[in-house]
């Protein structure tokens, strides 16, 4: 581990400039340049095939606060942009209707994993909205079992649709996120333009028909879709395939007249990786007002009073990704070895990391010296990869809101987790979850309520060297 952080150290002044400004990037960079991208590809595909994380205890069932019932409020119109971020004034404005949406998806994703072959009613996600539709997708778990789940959630209020979409809960579905080649052009030219994640696409093409079926059965004057990883980008991709039609006749818009007239289409994406490159964005940008909620760590971080020593604090992996051309891997056996590597006639794909960020870092974050705690690239036994894929967006949007479920803060304290790097990969294999399935969240990997909640949780007295291992930001 050592050798690696002085060689990425090393690499800080290659970095292209989308790695500066997206530090996950600027890892991906370095693997790429050290051809080690594919081994890294292998190793997670290794452990994924065992168990997938769950993430139950990460979401929230229970209604949005809304006190004085505006929410969620009209955005302003940033169709067709071209900025990487979006102003602080505009998140400022809109935060709050980021966070209902956000409220009633989590509600959702909580109902999806603890809902198996039955199809149990689902509560509406809010007061005042249905009728509602759970729309089911067949998923394939470990053992090529299969079972019916709950992917995705329509509902309306006063014209207003909205279309929450669930991140990655079963082994085709990472399978399919894993598959990050490009489509070909005749598979999307019917959907929409330019080349997207191939994997994603399929998923999209699958859940298509009955969602497209019932948005339309509804009339709506604006549609929002919110999704979170995979979900995001699937949000993304039906986005710009709504988009192209017009909101009254349902029919592709002519050549040069004006997209999205008449409906409009918001796409809220919560850590969502890129979906494809950059004439799918250029070409589907004028249909769509979207925001993309990412948590960015903030790269290389010297001695500083919130920053003991040097780190790298790397954010949401998934939210940045690719970030950077990524190569075909070549898969080969010689005996007992198995060896990945570039092949010498390698395509590369250039994904285009979608503009229109609505950036997080440690510092948005209370609790914020244990978020950078969490991130920090150089020290690996610490990191919460799964944690800090969902958690610190439940933590920004709660802020604020009077919503006691802020998830800001850690099960276990820093001082207990002195574990080591050989420890931490051996835990990624512990199974647990409902049922025995799926992968057991470490003590790391699952972020409480409230302060308070993790105190009571564990039976912890406020000893000043326990309160000060949790980070104050």
């Amino acid at each position: 581990m050592e050798h690696f952080v002085a060689a990425f150290e090393n690499y800080r002044r290659h970095l292209s400039s989308i790695s500066k400004l997206f530090p996950w990037a600027g890892v991906i960079d370095f693997l790429v340049s050290v051809n080690a991208v594919c081994p890294i590809v292998d190793f997670v595909e290794t452990i994924v095939a065992v168990n997938l994380p769950s993430v139950r205890i990460q979401t929230t069932q229970e209604y949005p606060q809304n006190p004085d019932g505006t929410l969620p409020r009209p955005w302003k119109d940033l169709k067709g942009c071209d900025a990487w971020f979006v102003d602080e004034d505009t998140i400022r404005a809109e935060k709050a209707s980021y966070y209902y949406v956000y409220r009633m998806y989590d509600t959702f994703y909580a109902y999806a994993t603890d809902t198996a072959e039955d199809k149990e009613l689902l509560d509406p996600l809010a007061p005042g909205w249905g009728p509602q539709t759970v729309h089911f997708r067949n998923a394939t778990s470990i053992g090529g079992q299969w079972r019916e789940s709950p992917f995705s959630v329509v509902t309306e209020k006063d014209g207003h649709v909205l279309v929450a979409m669930r991140g990655t809960m079963y082994q085709d579905e990472f399978r399919a996120s894993s598959i990050y080649e490009f489509t070909e052009p005749n598979e999307t030219a019917p959907y929409f333009d330019g080349k997207v994640h191939s994997g994603a696409f399929q998923l999209f093409k699958e859940i298509l028909p009955p969602l497209l079926q019932d948005i339309k059965s509804r009339s709506p004057n604006k549609v929002t879709l919110i999704g979170h990883s995979v979900g995001g980008v699937i949000a993304t991709m039906l986005g710009a395939y709504l988009g192209r039609f017009d909101a009254k006749e349902w029919g592709v818009k002519e050549e040069g007249s004006e997209r999205g007239k008449g409906m409009e289409v918001e796409v809220l994406t919560v850590g969502a990786y890129a979906p494809g490159d950059r004439e799918f964005w250029e070409k589907a940008k004028g249909g769509m007002n979207v925001r993309n909620i990412r948590y960015l760590g903030e790269g290389w971080i010297e001695d500083g009073l919130d920053a003991p020593g040097k780190m790298y604090t790397m954010g949401d992996v998934i939210a940045q990704a690719p970030g950077v051309p990524l190569p075909t891997c070549m898969h080969s056996s010689s005996g007992n070895e198995t060896q990945w590597g570039v092949h010498k006639d390698a395509v590369w794909f250039d994904y285009y990391m979608p503009p229109c960020t609505v950036a997080i870092y440690p510092t948005s974050l209370k609790n914020t010296a244990a978020w950078r705690d969490k991130t920090n690239m150089l020290d690996p036994a610490r990191m919460a990869v799964v944690l800090s894929h969902k958690c610190p967006y439940t933590c920004w949007l709660t802020d604020g809101m009077g919503d006691p479920n802020t998830r800001c803060y850690f099960q276990e304290q820093r001082e207990v987790q002195q574990q080591g790097i050989r420890a931490w990969i051996g835990s990624l294999w512990k199974k647990g979850g409902k049922g025995g399935k799926g992968m057991a969240l470490r003590d790391g990997e699952i972020c409480r309520r409230t302060e308070a909640d993790l105190y009571a949780d564990l039976d912890l007295t406020r000893d000043p060297r326990i309160r000060g291992s949790i980070g104050q930001g």
